[in-house]
């Protein structure tokens, strides 16, 4: 069987860095739903996640939303900052955002897959001669791949697995870690060299560049995002 190698790393360049405010998540979903926009028709959008932190979003159902319905959408980082601090908008409703004149970007729709093989297939599909490649958004426990040394080894060598049993739960955004899936390689004979890649949002200077390789397995929700062309 022929495997499957392919990056669009460079479509997404900039990496933030939040490792001490716990904010992956919504950073790794604007993230994506930017890139998927940058790479089909708006070269200079980088969305913002700071209406996620303002509202205090705890589900990815309300973070889906703000990306797929008309009436919401994410605006960019020059009209609404992201200052990485929640400005607790406890009187928010959406009527109030939906009379700002500020322009706001959507994609056509995102699916949650949960499944381990189905998260596979999803993720293979995707980035195989016949798919998209487009952004992917993964959750998963990072524990030590938060450490710079560790996420730096699996970049360069056997990517990151866990050792030991891991707790699975129904992932929010206020637990596990997001990144964002750029790339997968199975083109090894060896299985256990397969891998995702990844980029993180804890700075250039963890893994290499911000960016490293994650077994497959390790993924308990992923994210794909459709824009442009049939859901299948």
């Amino acid at each position: 069987m022929v495997g499957i190698r392919h990056s669009i790393r460079e479509h997404t360049p900039h990496v933030e860095n939040e490792k001490t405010y716990g904010l992956s998540v919504i950073i790794a979903f604007c993230d994506m739903v930017g890139t998927v926009l940058r790479m089909n028709g708006f070269p200079g959008v980088v969305l913002t996640p700071q209406i996620l932190l303002d509202i205090n979003c705890a589900d990815l159902v309300t973070a889906i939303a703000f990306a797929t319905r008309p009436d919401l959408g994410f605006e960019t980082i020059s009209s609404y900052p992201f200052v990485m601090i929640s400005r607790n908008l406890s009187t928010w409703t959406e009527s109030n955002y939906q009379v700002s004149r500020e322009e706001r970007y959507l994609i056509d729709d995102i699916k949650s897959f949960t499944d381990p093989e189905a998260i596979k297939s999803e993720i293979l599909g995707n980035f195989g001669a016949e798919g998209k490649k487009l952004p992917l958004m993964g959750v998963f426990l990072t524990n030590e791949f938060k450490s710079r040394e560790v996420a730096a080894a699996a970049a360069d060598g056997m990517p990151f697995r866990h050792q030991g049993d891991i707790p699975h739960h129904h992932p929010g955004l206020g637990s596990r870690h997001g990144v964002v899936i750029v790339g997968v390689d199975t083109t090894s004979l060896d299985p256990t060299q397969h891998f995702v890649e990844v980029k993180s949002s804890y700075g250039r200077r963890w893994g290499r560049e911000g960016f490293s390789k994650v077994a497959f397995e390790e993924f308990e929700c992923v994210l794909v995002p459709y824009y442009g062309q049939d859901e299948s």
